[in-house]
């Protein structure tokens, strides 16, 4: 039995709007708002509808995504808004082509989409063996928060992780922790191999000559829906006697899974008895309890900002080259205290 297709009745019922409406932005025609078209654009790649009905431009921008797990991931989604709705104000078409068990990295289809896009920009890739591929499209391509750096002829952007990793450190030191935990997988790539350094480096600066500081690693990272990939190295660092005071996370999902972990083994609880920050300041973390002191990077900024650079390579294709990185701001919530010195 062959799966339904997706009407436009569908996509106008799940998000309880008109079907007018649904049409006018999945055309890419006035009398949306922005936001709203963004959100429908998104739905519809969520739900599968075959955007072949929709009349294709040759000013579309093609988004690649690792896989269709990010239309349904809040840190990807706000990117991808941010994408969605800047594309539209300067007249461009988005298209989503999504990587999955049968379109893998190794037979991708670099020709079909620059043939078919005026440029593409690619979220979280993993693109390191295709390196070449990339640099020598015809068209302008923008990475968004790459696993690896990929040199300096393509352009890319990304929080600035290191000083989120450098502040992060900083704030916890500040508040009274000479003994620091950073959790998180750092193979797992730039983004949080880049956190956990600089927390590193400013905790070599602010520890130098002062005794009793110590700082240790815990690897941590996601599996399914887990993520907590390593818990009996978090457990079996907080059975031991000198457990951390200060706890930095990669990512906030780890972070909240640590909380829970630390609560149910052993009744230890935030800021109670150690303090914790995360990073991305997702929904989740706000609604927490307590809620989650972390760091936040303006994603939908990300995705308007990578719009904008690759306007920028399509309007002039010598152009040189950017490494753009976003700042991320400390959100202090309800997970840290001061301790005496």
């Amino acid at each position: 039995m062959k799966d339904k297709k997706v009407t436009i009745r569908d996509i106008a019922e799940r998000l309880n709007i008109g079907k007018t409406a649904v049409a006018l932005a999945l055309a890419d025609k006035y009398g949306v708002s922005e936001e709203t078209k963004a959100q429908i654009v998104l739905t519809a790649h969520e739900m599968g509808y075959d955007f072949a009905k929709v009349k294709k431009k040759r000013n579309s921008i093609t988004i690649v995504l690792k896989d269709k797990s990010f239309l349904t991931t809040e840190f990807w989604q706000d990117i991808i808004k941010g994408v969605e709705k800047e594309s539209s104000s300067l007249g461009y078409v988005t298209e989503i082509f999504a990587l999955d068990k049968n379109n893998s990295v190794d037979n991708f289809p670099f020709t079909f989409l620059q043939g078919n896009s005026v440029g593409l920009i690619f979220i979280d890739s993993y693109f390191d063996e295709n390196y070449e591929k990339l640099r020598n499209l015809r068209i302008p391509v923008v990475l968004i928060d790459p696993r690896n750096y990929m040199g300096a002829d393509l352009t890319q952007i990304r929080a600035d992780n290191f000083l989120g990793g450098y502040m992060a450190c900083e704030y916890l030191w500040r508040h009274g922790h000479r003994h620091l935990c950073y959790i998180g997988n750092i193979l797992h790539g730039n983004s949080v191999r880049s956190r956990w350094m600089g927390f590193r480096d400013r905790f070599d600066q602010l520890s130098a000559g002062e005794e009793g500081s110590l700082l240790s690693i815990i690897r941590a990272d996601r599996r399914d829906k887990d993520y907590m990939h390593n818990e009996e190295d978090l457990i079996k660092a907080f059975e031991q006697g000198n457990r951390p005071s200060g706890i930095f996370c990669c990512n906030d999902m780890v972070a909240l899974r640590t909380m829970s972990v630390l609560e149910e083994r052993f009744g230890l609880k935030a800021p109670r008895d150690y303090s914790i920050v995360g990073f991305d300041d997702i929904l989740q973390s706000g609604q927490n309890d307590p809620p989650l002191t972390t760091f936040s990077v303006n994603r939908e900024e990300m995705g308007r900002m990578s719009v904008m650079l690759l306007k920028e390579e399509i309007e002039n294709k010598s152009l040189q080259k950017k490494d753009i990185q976003i700042y991320a701001t400390l959100i202090e919530r309800g997970t840290v205290r001061r301790i005496e010195t």
